[in-house]
């Protein structure tokens, strides 16, 4: 069979309420000349069968006997991905139509040195309303090193980039996106498409996104990991920009005391960061105190 142009690869666990509607946008695209690789991390529920009820000769499924998480997933569908570039969506997204499309559009444009095209998302909340996020700028490596500033299902990635960088680090629990970014952006350049391309969805579900602790410990596993480049392109300023993120992701979590470590780590880093001094009184007074200032300043901002 010859290969087709585009893969797409879908990890799943246990996500039979969401798959179909994130397959299907997949298999919907205006750019017909792909395949989409589900890969079922060894689900307990009806999410293989839900998969299966869709009829389309351009879908996979391949099974993992054992949960292995996420990014064994995905690296089980790239090695068997088949197409000149691949995007990545998770089992409960959903893509634009046109995603696809507009992506491969633009590498048609765009020279050899460009390894990743990405794209805008809409951030579903779950009291119904929709945020457009686009966050990375024109030097994405620089604001990649700043924050984790990329979602998965954004990209479409040369599937050649891989036999450089490696395969998805499958130690790396939590923010494995930013991650990936981190690692594509050291060796390629990024374009932009300025265009949404697909719909990021916060529901309740028991993923690590929701679970804080998970949550702020793979931000820490991140950060370390890329460190060294943080400080050498961002200096002591970047990395106490880190540390103070870190405390706010703690204060999150309920976890005050490591949340007032990551602080004072911040501002011992850089005296002179007045956010930190601002925010230090909030962490003081506790985690209820600083989710209502939170909650307030989004309000202000109208999210």
């Amino acid at each position: 069979m010859e290969s087709p142009r585009v893969s797409i690869v879908v990890p799943a666990h246990n996500r039979a309420a969401f798959i179909e509607r994130s397959v299907r946008s997949a298999l919907a695209q205006t750019f017909s000349d792909l395949e989409v690789i589900v890969v079922d991390d060894a689900s307990t529920d009806e999410t293989v069968q839900r998969v299966e009820q869709i009829r389309d000769p351009r879908l996979v499924v391949l099974r993992h006997e054992t949960n292995r998480g996420a990014q064994a997933a995905r690296n089980t569908g790239l090695a068997r991905a088949r197409g000149e570039f691949v995007a990545f969506l998770d089992s409960d997204d959903e893509l634009c139509v046109d995603k696809v499309a507009l992506q491969v559009e633009a590498f048609s444009r765009a020279g050899p040195e460009v390894g990743v095209i990405f794209g805008r998302y809409l951030h579903q909340l779950r009291e119904g309303r929709r945020i457009m996020v686009a966050k990375l700028g024109d030097d994405a490596y620089r604001s990649l090193l700043t924050r984790p500033s990329v979602h998965i299902i954004t990209l479409l990635v040369r599937r050649s980039c891989f036999e450089a960088i490696g395969p998805h680090d499958e130690g790396v629990r939590a923010h494995q996106e930013w991650d990936l970014a981190l690692r594509l952006a050291q060796r390629f350049q990024f374009r932009e498409v300025p265009r949404v391309v697909g719909t990021y969805y916060d529901h309740p579900s028991p993923t690590i996104s929701k679970d804080l602790s998970g949550n702020v410990r793979g931000y820490q596993q991140v950060f370390e990991k890329h460190r060294g480049e943080i400080e050498r392109v961002l200096g002591r300023k970047g990395v106490a920009r880190h540390f103070l993120r870190m405390a706010f992701l703690w204060m999150e979590a309920g976890r005050a005391d490591e949340a007032r470590r990551w602080y004072l780590r911040a501002l011992a880093m850089d005296p002179t960061r007045v956010r930190a001094w601002l925010w230090a009184p909030i962490a003081a007074a506790g985690p209820g105190v600083h989710r209502g200032v939170v909650a307030l300043r989004e309000r202000l901002r109208g999210i």
